[in-house]
């Protein structure tokens, strides 16, 4: 066999699979994303995350509320690929048993706790890996959620949509902490969290569904 004709040859099999892998892609970009579990380890990623917070000194006290308090600044997080608002953020620290955990949550108004709000809030409980304030830098919170995806999750820590519309509770989640000068935290959030469409009432149709939920959110220290 001539060198030309086993080039043609090798020629036509790279178009062919060239072809046939484009055919791959593109039918798996339109196909439906399957719910499933990853490992803990598989965290989405955003690029528009990966910076790091501004420093502030160490020896600052993250307890002390500054002379003139930073005015509320807005929170939103990046839900699936919809940038979503919400009120300014606190966070609040509490200590049990020797262990420090944090209180991630919306400052709502007064109209929240009625029916028909249709306002976005979140409130997050986070128990962290130090003891102390102090040790803020270093914390981590890390969840791997045992709720099962068959059942929406009637619990009140999570990302509520349009009042309780949209129900969001993290399943794989992490965050980081970073205490400015100022009396203020930026909490760097990413994670899976399984969305529940509380609308849907009906036997089959309220299963969640699997979304990831990134955030760079700036929470003034809760006095309170």
């Amino acid at each position: 066999m001539s060198g030309s004709r086993i080039l043609a040859m090798f020629l036509l099999l790279m178009v062919g699979l060239i072809a046939g892998l484009a055919l791959y892609v593109r039918e798996t970009a339109e196909r439906p994303s399957p719910v499933v579990s990853l490992p803990v380890t598989h965290w989405p990623t955003d690029p528009a995350l990966s910076s790091t917070p501004p420093a502030s000194p160490a020896t600052q006290p993250i307890t002390a509320v500054p002379a003139s308090t930073p005015a509320p600044v807005r929170a939103y997080l990046v839900v699936g690929s919809q940038q979503v608002w919400f009120p300014p953020a606190l966070i609040s620290f509490t200590t049990s048993h020797g262990q420090l955990s944090a209180r991630l949550f919306t400052d709502d108004p007064p109209e929240a706790i009625e029916a028909d709000y249709v306002g976005n809030s979140f409130d997050l409980d986070m128990p962290l890996n130090v003891s102390t304030v102090q040790d803020l830098r270093k914390a981590t919170w890390m969840l791997q959620s045992t709720q099962s995806m068959e059942y929406p999750d009637d619990s009140p820590h999570g990302v509520f949509i349009h009042g309780q519309q949209q129900r969001l509770h993290p399943q794989y989640a992490a965050a980081q902490f970073f205490p400015q000068r100022n009396g203020q935290v930026i909490v760097v959030l990413r994670g899976w969290f399984l969305s529940e469409d509380a609308t849907h009432t009906e036997p089959g149709f309220n299963i969640p569904q699997r979304v990831a939920v990134f955030g760079r959110i700036i929470a003034q220290i809760s006095k309170h």
